[in-house]
């Protein structure tokens, strides 16, 4: 589990090593905030793009191979990146890289499913998701320190090289059969590794026949999960969620140098590190711990690197901090006391009677619910 976990730290740390130095790039090519955020996110089509039909294959292609074949690939993107010449080839290469997630997620994945029983699963998935976290930190804040002491190509150049390490060390994995250890728990097979032959047999009718196979497999696949409600919905809360959060960790090093004056390298530090400590460790806080770790660290960040913040400023900040949180407060108890005194005095089946007692039109019901809600 934990050669997959570096599979994915390493690609992390290759797509962050972008959000640590887009000053150095914004000062050197005399880039525009929008075209900052296209450079950054240029690899997110590409690699959605890309991320079904490589889950497909993943199914069906030696997963080892695929996985450190692609590393080498990325790893040679990632020092491409140094020689960019201008915005336009920046954009492409990084393009080019949303083609890594996109392949080797899907095959790591499908690699842990088949590597541990389901007593083991859940645990080998949670250090995947860990070392993601990691390598997002780490991406950011050492691709910050290596740009502000030796410019942003060595940044790409030193940063994303351990990549290629980490395939040759994929490459020493055993191919599992697919399923092994699902039959394993079943007590119907034995791990077994999977024939060289396999992958061959994709293409042995022909590119034509494999593309028609490949284009009804996928259809096949998003039938399936448009049909599973809760899929649907975590989808869309993924989705929106990922927006925030990846708009926060790409904007937040550029904030702190250029509204907090932090120094260049310091910012991206910070950043990596709250990346680090928040989502490894947040997952063990109760939310008053959670809270009062954010407080401390945005204190932190205040008092030792905004030059403006005095104590009498710290006390207002507290101050006012205090009573916007009273006031939200009052409105959440206000609110849940609302909503209790409805449930119990039966207000819903209430108004439900008398409105439908009034009409039985869908329409009319719609317009006069809206009508009561702007009451």
């Amino acid at each position: 589990m934990w050669v997959l976990g570096l599979v994915v730290l390493t690609d992390q740390i290759d797509q962050n090593i972008l959000r640590g130095v887009l000053e150095q790039l914004r000062a050197e090519f005399a880039l525009s905030d929008p075209q900052l955020g296209v450079l950054a996110s240029s690899f997110i089509l590409v690699n959605g793009l890309v991320t079904v039909p490589a889950g497909y294959l993943a199914d069906r292609w030696n997963r080892t191979r695929t996985v450190g074949n692609t590393m080498l690939v990325w790893s040679g993107i990632t020092a491409v990146t140094a020689a960019a010449p201008n915005y336009g080839a920046l954009v492409a290469v990084r393009s080019a890289l949303g083609f890594g997630q996109a392949i080797t997620e899907p095959a790591a994945n499908s690699l842990v499913a088949d590597y541990y029983p389901l007593s083991h699963r859940g645990r080998a998935f949670s250090i995947q998701q860990v070392m993601g976290l990691l390598g997002i930190g780490v991406g950011i804040g050492l691709g910050g320190l290596v740009g502000a002491a030796l410019g942003w190509r060595w940044a790409f150049l030193i940063v994303g090289s351990p990549s290629i390490v980490v395939a040759f060390m994929v490459f020493r994995l055993r191919e599992p059969r697919r399923g092994a250890s699902d039959r394993l728990h079943l007590g119907v097979a034995s791990h077994e590794e999977e024939g060289p032959g396999r992958s061959a047999a994709l293409v042995d009718r022909g590119a034509r026949v494999f593309t028609k196979e490949l284009l009804r497999g996928l259809a096949a696949d998003m039938r399936t999960i448009s049909r599973i409600r809760t899929m649907r919905y975590a989808l869309v809360g993924v989705s929106v969620l990922l927006f925030t959060v990846t708009g926060i960790s790409v904007w937040l090093p550029s904030f702190y140098e250029r509204q907090l004056g932090v120094s260049a390298g310091a910012a991206q530090l910070l950043v990596g590190s709250l990346i680090i400590v928040g989502g490894i460790r947040g997952g063990i806080f109760t939310p008053t711990e959670a809270a009062a770790v954010a407080a401390f660290y945005a204190l932190l960040v205040g008092v030792l690197l905004y030059r403006t913040l005095g104590t009498a400023a710290i006390w207002q900040c507290l101050f006012e901090t205090a009573s916007m949180s009273a006031g939200i407060m009052l409105i959440v108890a206000m609110a849940s006391m609302t909503s209790f005194i409805l449930g119990f005095e039966n207000v819903p089946r209430t108004l439900a009677g008398h409105i439908l007692g009034i009409t039985s039109d869908p329409t009319l019901l719609l317009l006069l619910l809206n009508l009561i809600l702007l009451i």
